[in-house]
């Protein structure tokens, strides 16, 4: 299961932000005049070449970093690649909206992760020049075969630590790693992504036919008007946890809930489900309330018309009310194994029985 996700695009440093513009089919693409290029070092013969395409999906604010947050000295923040710096700060923000903020837990969560290769090594090299820092300095801040572990240092995560290099592929072959390690019990959640960041931001290319790169600088997906794809910036990561993970969840929020109404102790009536009909959550939610609840429920109410989101809940509550005042509940179907723990309870669809309220 996904349970925290964190993400900077180019037009986009959140990710409601990100799908506000793909629903609204913003694009994200931005044109340098040539004076733009130049001052960012690209070479002004190659500006002004027939060819050269101005265009890039920048990421905003890459060169931004809260250095004194992460342990950072203001010269280990200024050689390190804004990849690895933007990888931490969503990595952080993403295991914050999962629940497991880094040091605050116990969990063993693994690193998977991916990023790309830029020229900012060599904006550090006049630093080194000077004796302001070392080779080494520079090179732990900038080769990506030491993003992961930099990551799970800094977070003090136990689990594997990895960096995935498939090309275009990367940061989803990360997302598979992630899944293999959480299924083979190699740790409890995994962070998994990755970073692409340009240097110079500001830079375009030269277009040539058959090419993978655009004609005009724009990306038309499945158009027949598309002439290629544009560089483009940017960084995701998300937080998975496995199963028994999950399961344990569920029952601290049910013992929570329990205490909360003074029910520890004492049989439950009612148990209402929002209609997933995914059989992993299923066996997930009937494990949680196994390990929970003393004795069978007197109704299991499930609401069979599919997640409304926003009104499931309170769908749920009058699913509820409806049941005890008509003294009957509805079941269609057979229930699945994993529905009854593995039993295989007896049901007959249409079946209609009186209950007691």
């Amino acid at each position: 299961a996904i349970i925290g996700m964190s993400g900077r695009f180019p037009g986009a440093l959140t990710l409601d932000r990100f799908w506000r513009n793909l629903t609204e089919g913003v694009e994200s693409i931005r044109f340098f005049s040539t004076e733009e290029l130049v001052s960012s070092g690209v070479d002004p013969a190659l500006a002004a070449h027939p060819d050269y395409v101005k265009a890039a999906a920048v990421l905003d604010g890459a060169e931004l970093f809260d250095a004194e947050f992460f342990g950072f000295t203001s010269r280990e923040a200024q050689v390190a690649n804004p990849q690895q710096r933007l990888f931490l700060e969503c990595g952080w923000e993403a295991l914050e909206r999962a629940g497991y903020p880094p040091t605050s837990h116990h969990l063993c969560v693994g690193v998977f992760a991916t990023a790309g290769t830029n020229a900012y090594a060599d904006v550090c090299r006049p630093l080194v020049e000077c004796g302001l820092v070392t080779p080494f300095q520079v090179g732990l801040g900038n080769d990506k075969e030491h993003l992961a572990c930099r990551v799970a240092y800094k977070f003090d995560l136990k689990g594997p630590s990895l960096i995935v290099q498939t090309a275009c592929s990367s940061s989803l072959v990360a997302v598979h790693l992630a899944c293999q390690s959480l299924l083979a019990g190699d740790c409890d959640a995994a962070l998994a992504g990755g970073a692409y960041v340009r240097f110079p931001a500001q830079s375009g290319y030269v277009f040539e036919p058959g090419h993978m790169y655009s004609r005009d600088g724009h990306c038309r997906s499945f158009d027949a008007s598309a002439t290629g794809t544009v560089r483009g910036d940017g960084v995701a990561v998300v937080v998975r946890i496995g199963a028994t993970v999950l399961i344990l969840v569920i029952i601290a929020v049910l013992r929570l809930a329990l205490a909360a109404i003074g029910g520890i102790g004492h049989p439950v009536g009612v148990v209402v489900e929002v209609g997933t009909a995914v059989m992993v959550f299923v066996a997930v939610r009937v494990l949680g309330l196994v390990r929970t609840l003393i004795g069978r429920p007197q109704y299991v109410v499930s609401i069979g018309v599919g997640r409304r989101l926003s009104t499931a809940r309170v769908g749920g509550i009058a699913a509820v009310v409806t049941a005890g005042r008509n003294r009957h509940r509805l079941r269609s179907g057979y229930p699945a194994r994993e529905a009854d723990g593995g039993r295989g309870a007896e049901a007959r669809g249409g079946e209609a029985a009186n209950q007691p309220r």
